[in-house]
Order: C-alpha cells, then structure tokens, then sequence
C-alpha cells in the first residue's frame, strides 16, 4: 500500500508542469517498480504533448548536464526502435546460433517463432481495438464540450474552477495526442520473401526472417502498449480529479463562482399612484406621494422611472417636472387599465 501511494506520488511528480522529476528511459514516469536503469532529469518546465514532452532549463542528474530545451520522444525510446546496427548484430548472433542446431532443432524453432509472431499480432490487434474505442469516446465527449462550455460564463468562475478546468483540458489534450499521433507511428521493416528466394540456405533463412518478424513485432507491440497504457494512466487521472473536484464542489458550491458573482443585488424598487387633480392639495395622499417621489429623485436613490398614466392625463405637465432629473431614465406608457386622472410611478434602482 505504501509503495503504491509512493508511486501513485512520482507519477504526478513526473507529469507535473512545473518542477517535475522524470525518468528518460521510462519517458517520464517515475516508478519504484521500475528495474530498469533510471535516467533521473529535473526540469523547471515540463510541457506534455502526448508522446512528446518538452523539458524547458532540465537538468541530467546522472550526467549532470543542463539544457535549456530538451524533446523526450516516446517512439524513439531504445525500448521500441531496431537500428539497423542492432539488426545486424541480431543477425550475426542468430546465425552463430543455428550453426550449432539440427536440421530437427531449426524446425522446432521455427514454430515456436510461429506461435510468438502470432501473440504479438494478438497484442497488436488487442491494442488497436483498445485505441479505437478510446478514439470514438473522445470524438463524441469533446464536441459535447465545446457546445455545452460557454467562454463567458467561464470568465465568471473562481480561480479554483478556472484551475481546474485547465487541468482537465490539459488532461484530454494529452490523451488526444496519444490517440492521434498513433496513427503516425513509423512503420517497422519486415522481411522480404525475394531474400529468401534468392537465399542458398532457405532453412536457416526461414528461421532468421521468422526471428527478424518477431523482433520488429514485438517492437510494434511494446509501443502499442505503451500508448495505451499512457492513455490509460492519463483517464485514470481525469476521472480521479472529476470525483475530486465534485466532492469539493458539492461541500462548498459558492468556490465556483467568484464572490462578485456569489453576491445577490437586491434591486430596490418604489412603486405609488398618485392622482393628479390632487397634486395641488398639500393634505391629500397624492400630493405627499408626489413630493416624496420628487425627493428621492433628487437625491437619485433610483435610477430608472416608469410612468404609466390614463388617456385623460395632460402628461406634458409631468414631463416638465420630471425632466429636470436628467440623471435617471424615464420612460412613459399609457396604461388604459389605471382610473381616471391617475398616474402610476414605477421607480427602480
């Protein structure tokens, strides 16, 4: 359990943007499972693109060798290319081998060879399917994202929601770069049928073709399972930050929004009928309504005024008096519904 936290720990060090610890021969993943010689580089910048990373001011710590830039390349990786002068030495090794087998031996080679030929087709194919799948859930998840996402409404978000929506977008790229650029991968030379027509031992020229298929094929196959496998970690993140951020969220809804947002303007609103053969009263209703409307006005505790008035209302006398308050916005309508001579005054912050 603690090596697996720990190592659950080095994968998110590894991976990290800024800061990161990486392991060159296990392109960047640092593992304590990992027998093989480590290359340990420490980087101030780590910038992942799939198959490719970028190491920006990245220290060697074996070598002890800076770089301002360095580009990790997964298909490169000695683990998954056959140099011709690794071919050549495979060759030479293999010949010396069959030199000391029978005829017999030759023949229980070749079908084993046979049958490891065909488990690395099987894992070829197996991974194939696997990255289709993974290819046409993310043809349908992104653009339900980019119709559901609204850029504005993002703009409104907190600084932990906008984090975490980069973190989430950084997380599908690098999956759709994994997917995407595994149908670039280069092609792996396998052997020619003209080599073995013109061959002067066919036996030993079967067996060595069967050989040389099987380690490009395997080859093949280790790439094929890396990607996959680095697709996998990859959407084992992403659903591990969604729980997360869910959980987070659902305690605390209010860390979503800002707190210029979070906070509720309550609208202040005034609202009086005033008749107004009756203004001229100083003791009726009316004419207090209308002074005191008059004096929030002044005091522009509004901002916007409706005024709706009855057909029999001469309103070019409101209008004179309310023009004087050139700072709010005032709109008139005609309003049937009021009774007659009265004038309904709609006043809002």
């Amino acid at each position: 359990m603690v090596k697996l936290v720990i190592n659950k720990f080095l994968w998110l060090w590894s991976h990290f943007p800024i800061c990161s610890l990486s392991d060159d021969n296990n392109f960047a993943t640092l593992s304590l499972d990992n027998e093989n010689e480590k290359k340990i580089r420490f980087s101030i910048i780590n910038l992942m693109l799939g198959d490719v990373i970028i190491y920006l001011f990245t220290l060697n710590i074996k070598e002890r060798k800076f770089k301002w830039i360095h580009v990790l390349k997964l298909p490169q990786l000695p683990n998954f290319e056959i140099t011709n002068e690794k071919l050549s030495e495979l060759e030479s090794a293999y010949y010396q081998h069959m030199s000391l087998l029978q005829s017999e031996e030759l023949n229980i080679e070749y079908v084993s060879l046979c049958n490891h030929v065909q488990c690395e087709e099987n894992r070829i194919s197996t991974s194939e399917n696997k990255i289709n799948m993974y290819m046409t859930i993310m043809l349908t998840v992104i653009p339900l994202l980019v119709a559901i996402v609204d850029i504005n409404q993002v703009k409104e978000l907190s600084i932990l929601a906008k984090l975490s929506i980069a973190i989430v977008i950084y997380t599908i790229l690098n999956i759709g770069f994994y997917l995407f650029r595994i149908m670039k991968v280069k092609k792996f030379k396998l052997s020619k049928f003209g080599e073995l027509k013109e061959s002067s031992d066919k036996v030993k020229m079967q067996n060595w073709q069967m050989y040389n298929d099987w380690q490009n094929l395997k080859s093949k196959a280790d790439l094929y399972v890396s990607y996959v496998l680095n697709v996998e970690e990859w959407i084992k993140f992403l659903a591990i930050i969604g729980v997360l951020l869910a959980c987070i969220f659902s305690i605390n809804p209010n860390w979503i929004c800002t707190q210029k947002n979070m906070q509720v303007q309550q609208t202040k609103s005034y609202v009086c009928v005033v008749q107004v053969d009756e203004i001229s009263d100083v003791y009726s209703e009316s004419s207090r309504n209308w002074n005191a409307v008059l004096m929030d006005l002044s005091q522009n505790k509004f901002s916007n005024v409706i005024v709706l008035y009855k057909d029999d209302v001469d309103i070019d006398e409101i209008q004179i008096v309310l023009s004087e308050y050139s700072k709010q916005k005032i709109d008139y309508i005609k309003d049937k519904s009021l009774t007659s001579k009265s004038v309904k005054l709609i006043m809002e912050d």
